[in-house]
């Protein structure tokens, strides 16, 4: 089912006066089941974590290779709240650098999203470089342009934040529409290579512009974690995805990730060090903040250019890394930055695209430590034995949940 026949489920589904039999359960289940069983053919288990795994797997109606992404329901007919944002967001999400939700699949105990199958995310292209090299420029530009596009279309057009933008769940697909918008309008070309995707929208969020309410500071992987979140504000905007974005641009550009902390504490000292210790005269009231302490070290800010060689990186950088979220660059201006002023020109994507592909086609050479992202999953199962395997675990596991005769 599309997106919006699931939603409709959801509703029904807690709208009943009364629960659905066990029986009633049980054949919805068998009924799901045999859709994904006939549907798709099962290749290999890619991915696994707290939520659940991701498969990969043929849609045998198009042809088309598919991720299931598969989660585990918190509760009996309660979907995870990580899900629905997911679900709801991208329903609403049509972008070419954007993740396309192409339907899901419900049983009373698991949901199964459908995602077109991309073999490569950013920290896995990475990888493939020597350690500290980061990509060669053209390939940066040609990723940050699309992830600004991205972003600006969440922030301006929905007033949706990401809230964990990280290389992992950044896709870079062989083949797509890469958006651009010149003084023109907006149109789209087709390029071979190096269309990049947001993925995983499970803390995506859609708030008024200016928010008017608390929202949750357990949000962002902590290495791209701004420091409003840090320091405990519950009233915050789209700035926190340009603080992410702005620590991968920097990451792409050196091979190396910009603050590794290894506590919340660790993290806002590295930042400070390098930021320098923020006070009212440049961050209006940051002394009223939670975690802020006046008895903080008093570090002063140092330029980028000590850390980045080129000038204009190095400028853009600093202008979306500005401690006071207020004064961060926003996307629509980003786009507007010499460092990306060569970006529309046809001479520039055929140089961009040539560098991908030759990284591309080399061997891996792990080189940044990695942050929390779905790991590989180690072996891999031939032809369609993963298939039966998984539909016959969660064939029993309902009829156990249901107190019914396991199957023989």
């Amino acid at each position: 089912m599309d997106p919006d026949q699931f939603l409709g489920l959801m509703v029904d589904r807690f709208s009943r006066t009364r629960s659905p039999s066990k029986k009633d359960e049980f054949s919805s289940t068998l009924e799901v089941m045999e859709t994904l069983r006939s549907r798709y053919h099962w290749l290999e288990k890619v991915g696994e974590g707290t939520y659940g795994c991701v498969y990969k797997a043929v849609d045998k109606a198009t042809g088309n290779t598919v991720a299931l992404k598969k989660t585990l329901l918190d509760v009996p007919g309660g979907v995870p709240q990580s899900s629905l944002r997911e679900i709801l967001t991208m329903r609403d999400l049509s972008h070419p650098n954007i993740a396309r939700l192409r339907c899901v699949h419900a049983t009373p105990s698991h949901i199964y999203m459908v995602f077109d199958f991309v073999e490569y995310d950013l920290r896995r292209v990475m990888e493939k470089l020597p350690r500290r090299q980061g990509l060669p420029l053209p390939v940066v530009k040609l990723f940050l342009w699309q992830l600004l596009e991205a972003c600006r279309f969440m922030h301006i057009n929905h007033r949706i934040y990401h809230r964990d933008m990280k290389p992992p769940n950044i896709l870079v697909t062989e083949s797509g529409e890469f958006c651009l918008v010149t003084e023109s309008g907006e149109f789209f070309l087709v390029t071979e290579s190096g269309v990049v995707q947001l993925t995983d929208f499970g803390l995506a969020r859609s708030c008024p512009s200016p928010p008017t309410h608390a929202m949750t500071v357990e949000v962002v992987t902590l290495w791209y974690r701004p420091p409003e979140i840090l320091l405990r504000t519950e009233i915050y905007d789209h700035a926190v995805d340009i603080w992410s974005l702005a620590c991968i641009f920097f990451e792409m550009v050196m091979g190396e990730v910009l603050y590794p902390g290894d506590s919340e504490i660790d993290q806002i000292f590295k930042i400070f060090r390098c930021r320098g210790t923020p006070t009212e005269a440049c961050w209006p009231g940051v002394s009223g903040l939670q975690g802020f302490q006046g008895a903080f070290p008093r570090w002063t800010s140092r330029p980028m250019m000590e850390k980045v060689a080129h000038p204009e990186a190095a400028d853009l950088i600093e202008k979306m890394l500005v401690l006071a979220p207020a004064q961060r660059l926003p996307c629509s201006e980003a786009l507007k930055h010499p460092f990306l002023s060569d970006c529309t020109q046809k001479g520039f994507m055929l140089e961009a695209k040539a560098r991908l592909r030759r990284i591309l086609n080399t061997r891996s050479h792990p080189s940044i430590p990695p942050c929390p992202m779905l790991p590989p999953s180690g072996t891999a199962e031939a032809d369609s034995g993963i298939e039966l395997m998984d539909m016959e675990e969660e064939h029993d596991r309902s009829r156990e949940r249901l107190h019914l005769p396991a199957s023989s």
